[in-house]
């Protein structure tokens, strides 16, 4: 995702859900991000299931129908946004590593310059588990302060509400990137560590 683009936010709120309801099978017209923040949601699209849990970001795509296989009691945030610069990105072997190199690159990058690190994307993981407290805490809050501006509607509230939510996805992004950092340098003989 272009983050020098503000994504459209049509829905941003956080709701329950109790048995006997199950998500309807829909295919949406746009990408719908959920965070499970208490429960279990059972959750299929296309032909992938996924039980998802406190603390899962899942982005559903707009390409496949999804619909509940299983009802369950469960909490969470939902995001229903269009991008015009969004576009799904194929993992294979070498994208943990374009990742490190694009941590490294902004990390040296010049604070004292008025460029916006052009060329740099927000990875937004199709699923991710956010292993780190501090940043699911991050992500809450900012949730919980998109929403305010959408219930308040007070003048330009589209717009900060885009803004909240595409510092969501930046700290989803960046605790994602953490953790395949943290997932590679483990995977490094012991010396390797001790030197870094």
């Amino acid at each position: 995702m272009n983050p020098l683009i503000l994504p459209s936010v049509r829905l941003a709120d956080s709701t329950v859900i109790e048995p006997p309801y199950a998500h309807c099978r829909r295919k949406a017209d746009e990408y719908i991000v959920y965070i499970i923040r208490k429960g279990i949601m059972y959750l299929k699209e296309g032909e992938r299931e996924a039980i998802l849990r406190p603390g899962d970001v899942f982005v559903l795509d707009p390409r496949f129908t999804h619909e509940g296989f299983k009802a369950s009691r469960c909490e969470y945030f939902y995001i229903h946004f269009r991008h015009p610069e969004t576009e799904p990105f194929e993992e294979d072997g070498s994208f943990r590593e374009f990742l490190l190199r694009n941590r490294q690159d902004s990390i040296q990058s010049d604070i004292f310059s008025y460029e916006k690190c052009e060329g740099q994307s927000i990875y937004l993981p199709k699923f991710y588990h956010m292993t780190d407290y501090g940043s699911l805490i991050k992500v809450t809050e900012l949730l919980n302060e998109a929403i305010q501006k959408n219930t308040t509607r007070l003048e330009n509230y589209k717009i900060m509400l885009a803004c909240k939510i595409l510092e969501v996805f930046a700290e989803i992004s960046r605790s994602y990137v953490s953790a395949e950092t943290a997932a590679y340098v483990e995977e490094q003989p012991r010396s390797y560590r001790n030197i870094q």
